[in-house]
Protein backbone atom coordinates (compact mmCIF):
# COMPACT_ATOMS: atom_id res chain seq x y z
CA UNK A 1 0.00 0.00 0.00
CA UNK A 2 2.74 2.20 0.76
CA UNK A 3 4.70 1.13 -2.07
CA UNK A 4 3.76 4.03 -4.52
CA UNK A 5 4.71 6.64 -2.04
CA UNK A 6 8.20 5.28 -1.38
CA UNK A 7 8.62 6.25 -5.10
CA UNK A 8 7.02 9.70 -4.55
CA UNK A 9 6.92 12.01 -2.28
CA UNK A 10 3.47 12.93 -3.15
CA UNK A 11 0.45 10.64 -4.21
CA UNK A 12 -2.26 12.57 -7.00
CA UNK A 13 -5.52 12.57 -5.83
CA UNK A 14 -6.31 9.20 -7.79
CA UNK A 15 -3.68 7.09 -5.63
CA UNK A 16 -4.62 8.76 -2.72
CA UNK A 17 -8.03 8.12 -3.22
CA UNK A 18 -6.92 4.67 -3.83
CA UNK A 19 -5.68 4.14 -0.42
CA UNK A 20 -8.15 5.37 1.38
CA UNK A 21 -10.49 2.72 -0.34
CA UNK A 22 -8.01 0.28 0.96
CA UNK A 23 -7.84 1.46 4.25
CA UNK A 24 -11.79 1.33 4.51
CA UNK A 25 -12.38 -1.98 3.31
CA UNK A 26 -9.72 -3.61 5.34
CA UNK A 27 -11.08 -1.93 8.45
CA UNK A 28 -14.98 -3.22 7.24
CA UNK A 29 -13.78 -6.70 6.34
CA UNK A 30 -12.34 -6.95 9.58
CA UNK A 31 -15.12 -5.54 10.88
CA UNK A 32 -17.55 -8.20 9.62
CA UNK A 33 -15.29 -11.03 10.69
CA UNK A 34 -15.40 -9.93 14.58
CA UNK A 35 -18.99 -8.88 13.97
CA UNK A 36 -19.99 -12.60 12.52
CA UNK A 37 -17.66 -14.12 15.38
CA UNK A 38 -19.24 -12.20 18.32
CA UNK A 39 -23.18 -13.67 16.85
CA UNK A 40 -22.16 -17.64 16.09
CA UNK A 41 -19.66 -18.17 18.42
CA UNK A 42 -20.42 -15.96 21.01
CA UNK A 43 -24.09 -15.44 20.70
CA UNK A 44 -23.63 -12.01 22.45
CA UNK A 45 -23.33 -9.22 19.47
CA UNK A 46 -22.97 -5.70 20.88
CA UNK A 47 -25.72 -3.23 20.17
CA UNK A 48 -26.49 0.68 20.88
CA UNK A 49 -24.48 3.73 19.72
CA UNK A 50 -21.22 2.20 20.83
CA UNK A 51 -21.29 -1.21 19.15
CA UNK A 52 -17.71 -0.61 17.18
CA UNK A 53 -16.03 -0.25 19.85
CA UNK A 54 -17.58 -2.48 22.07
CA UNK A 55 -17.03 -5.24 19.66
CA UNK A 56 -13.15 -4.26 19.75
CA UNK A 57 -13.51 -5.17 23.70
CA UNK A 58 -15.52 -7.58 23.21
CA UNK A 59 -13.13 -9.34 20.52
CA UNK A 60 -9.78 -8.93 22.67
CA UNK A 61 -10.52 -11.18 25.74
CA UNK A 62 -10.37 -15.03 25.56
CA UNK A 63 -13.65 -16.69 26.87
CA UNK A 64 -12.64 -19.69 29.03
CA UNK A 65 -14.05 -23.18 26.64
CA UNK A 66 -15.28 -21.54 24.13
CA UNK A 67 -12.06 -19.18 22.07
CA UNK A 68 -8.77 -17.43 22.47
CA UNK A 69 -8.66 -13.89 21.81
CA UNK A 70 -9.55 -12.88 18.27
CA UNK A 71 -7.48 -10.04 17.97
CA UNK A 72 -4.37 -8.85 20.03
CA UNK A 73 -4.83 -6.11 23.00
CA UNK A 74 -1.97 -4.09 21.85
CA UNK A 75 -3.54 -3.24 18.27
CA UNK A 76 -6.95 -2.35 19.91
CA UNK A 77 -5.78 1.56 19.71
CA UNK A 78 -4.79 1.63 16.31
CA UNK A 79 -8.07 -0.41 15.45
CA UNK A 80 -9.60 2.33 16.92
CA UNK A 81 -8.19 5.09 14.66
CA UNK A 82 -8.61 2.85 11.56
CA UNK A 83 -12.10 2.77 12.37
CA UNK A 84 -12.85 6.85 13.08
CA UNK A 85 -11.22 7.06 9.60
CA UNK A 86 -13.38 4.57 7.95
CA UNK A 87 -16.09 6.16 9.78
CA UNK A 88 -15.15 9.36 8.33
CA UNK A 89 -14.55 8.25 4.84
CA UNK A 90 -17.26 6.91 4.34
CA UNK A 91 -19.77 10.01 6.27
CA UNK A 92 -17.96 12.45 4.05
CA UNK A 93 -20.33 14.32 2.28
CA UNK A 94 -17.33 16.43 0.12
CA UNK A 95 -14.05 14.60 0.86
CA UNK A 96 -11.05 16.33 0.73
CA UNK A 97 -8.65 14.03 1.95
CA UNK A 98 -5.20 14.75 3.98
CA UNK A 99 -2.48 13.20 2.30
CA UNK A 100 -0.66 13.02 5.86
CA UNK A 101 -3.78 11.43 7.72
CA UNK A 102 -3.92 9.18 5.04
CA UNK A 103 -0.07 8.22 4.75
CA UNK A 104 -0.55 7.86 8.82
CA UNK A 105 -2.96 5.41 8.87
CA UNK A 106 -1.26 3.51 5.68
CA UNK A 107 1.66 3.00 7.85
CA UNK A 108 -0.37 2.42 11.21
CA UNK A 109 -2.14 -0.68 9.29
CA UNK A 110 1.48 -1.58 7.66
CA UNK A 111 2.75 -1.36 11.24
CA UNK A 112 -0.05 -3.65 13.10
CA UNK A 113 -1.16 -6.19 10.07
CA UNK A 114 1.69 -8.64 11.13
CA UNK A 115 -0.23 -8.79 13.94
CA UNK A 116 -3.85 -9.18 12.70
CA UNK A 117 -2.86 -11.78 10.45
CA UNK A 118 -0.88 -13.69 13.48
CA UNK A 119 -4.21 -13.57 15.62
CA UNK A 120 -6.69 -14.43 13.15
CA UNK A 121 -4.19 -17.73 11.96
CA UNK A 122 -4.38 -18.56 15.67
CA UNK A 123 -8.33 -17.80 15.71
CA UNK A 124 -8.49 -20.04 12.30
CA UNK A 125 -6.27 -22.98 14.05
CA UNK A 126 -8.61 -23.06 17.26
CA UNK A 127 -11.55 -23.69 15.21
CA UNK A 128 -10.51 -26.30 13.10
CA UNK A 129 -9.04 -28.19 15.83
CA UNK A 130 -13.10 -27.47 17.18
CA UNK A 131 -14.11 -29.00 14.31
CA UNK A 132 -11.74 -31.83 13.90
CA UNK A 133 -12.50 -32.60 17.91
CA UNK A 134 -16.32 -32.55 16.94
CA UNK A 135 -15.84 -34.71 13.67
CA UNK A 136 -14.11 -37.61 15.58
CA UNK A 137 -16.91 -37.39 18.23
CA UNK A 138 -19.55 -37.98 15.40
Amino acid sequence: MLGVWRNRNALGRADLMLVAVNLHGYYTALETLLERTARLLDENMPAGPSWHVDLLSQMQIEIPGLRPPVIDPAVVDDLHELRRFRHFFRNAYVLELDPELVRRHAERLERIHPSIAGALGRFQAHVDSVLQAMARRS
